[in-house]
C-alpha cells in the first residue's frame, strides 16, 4: 500500500466525534452553514466505542477524509472499509457514520457543504459537473483509495483547503479556489459514475422556471418586489412559488433577494463615490440602520468597516 500524501499542519485540532446535541430523533444532523460562504470543514477524533454506534444524516453534501487509522464506514446498508488517505464521497441522505474503528483511535476530516455554493441558479451548465459523483450513489460506493493515481492531487487540494480554512481570518478565495479543484479531481476520477439524471433534470427544469425571474432581480434588485410578482413571473401560484424557489435556490425568496442586494452593496463600497446611505439606497434598502444590521450579518463587519478593509 502506497504512503499517504496527506501532511495536516499541525495548527488544526481534531475535536472528539461528539454530535449528540446536534442530531435529532429521526438522526437528522443540523449544522449551520454561513449563507455567504456555505462550507464546513471539521477535523474529528474517533474513539473507539463499539457498543454506541452514531449514525446520522443530512441535506448538506458530503466528503469524508481519513487522516489516520483504518476502519468500517456505514452508509445505509452498505459497510465500506477505509484506511488512512482514502477519500469517501458520503451518500448523505442515508443513515451514516463509523461503524467501527480499528485500533485505539481514528481520525477524519468531514468536508460538507450546500451544493449552491457551486452550482445554483444563473450558474454556467458545466458548473453541475463538479458535483456529478454526489449524485451517483446509484452506481456503488464512490471511494478513492489511498493508493490510486488521482489520490496525490486530491490529497495537494485537501492541504491547500485546509491551510485556507483555519488561517486566522480565514481566506475563503483560497478555500473556494482549492474546493474547486478537489471536486473537479473528483469529478473526473468519477468521470464514468451514473448521474442520478432525474436529479439532473429536476434541477435544470427549475433554473429555466426561474430564469426569467432572477434576471429581473439582477436588473431591478432596488425596486420593491413581493413575492407575488415573483410568483407571478414564474405562472404559479404563491404559495407553491415559496415551495419551488426554497428547492431550487436553497434559500427563501425574500434571502434570496436580501443575499442579492447586499452583494451588489458590497461591490458598491469598494468604491468611495457614493456615502453608505446611497450605497444602501441604490442596492434596494430604504432603511439604512436594517441595511447595517444585515450587512453585518453576512460580512460579519459593518459597511463601514467593511470600506475601509477594502481600501486598505
Amino acid at each position: 500500500m502506497g504512503r499517504s500524501m496527506l501532511s495536516i499542519p499541525k495548527r488544526i485540532r481534531f475535536e472528539n466525534f461528539a454530535i449528540d446535541h446536534l442530531v435529532d430523533q429521526d438522526g437528522r444532523y443540523l449544522l449551520e452553514l454561513e449563507p455567504a460562504f456555505p462550507l464546513s470543514i471539521r477535523p474529528f477524533s474517533f474513539q473507539c466505542d463499539p457498543g454506541r454506534p452514531r449514525f446520522n444524516w443530512h441535506e448538506r453534501l458530503e466528503i469524508f477524509v481519513a487522516v489516520q487509522g483504518e476502519g468500517d464506514f456505514l452508509m445505509g446498508n452498505e459497510i465500506v472499509h477505509f484506511r488512512q488517505g482514502d477519500i469517501l464521497i458520503v451518500d448523505n441522505m442515508k443513515h451514516h457514520g463509523l461503524r467501527e474503528i480499528y485500533g485505539r483511535r481514528c481520525r477524519a476530516i468531514s468536508i460538507s457543504f450546500l451544493p449552491e455554493l457551486v452550482y445554483s441558479p444563473g450558474s454556467p451548465p458545466y458548473a453541475f459537473a463538479l458535483l456529478v459523483p454526489f449524485y451517483s450513489h446509484s452506481t456503488g460506493v464512490l471511494i478513492v483509495r489511498n493508493t490510486d493515481q488521482a489520490a496525490g492531487q486530491m490529497h495537494r487540494a485537501i492541504m491547500q483547503l485546509l491551510d485556507a480554512y483555519f488561517k486566522e481570518g480565514r481566506d475563503q478565495p483560497g478555500c473556494y479556489v482549492s474546493f474547486l479543484e478537489l471536486l473537479y479531481v473528483l469529478s473526473r476520477h468519477f468521470s464514468n459514475a451514473v448521474t442520478d439524471y432525474s436529479e439532473y433534470l429536476n434541477q435544470q427544469y427549475r433554473v429555466r422556471r426561474l430564469a426569467k425571474l432572477l434576471q429581473y432581480i439582477q436588473a431591478n434588485h432596488a425596486e420593491q418586489i413581493p413575492v407575488k410578482k415573483g410568483a407571478e413571473m414564474a405562472a404559479m401560484s404563491v404559495s407553491r412559488f415559496m415551495r419551488f424557489f426554497k428547492v431550487s435556490t436553497g434559500m427563501t425568496f425574500v434571502s434570496y433577494l436580501t443575499h442579492v442586494r447586499l452583494n451588489l452593496a458590497a461591490e458598491m463600497l469598494r468604491s468611495p463615490e457614493q456615502s453608505i446611505c446611497q450605497i444602501a439606497a441604490a442596492a434596494g434598502f430604504s432603511d439604512q440602520s436594517y441595511f447595517g444590521r444585515v450587512f453585518h450579518k453576512q460580512f460579519g463587519v459593518s459597511p463601514t468597516k467593511f470600506r475601509a478593509r477594502a481600501a486598505s
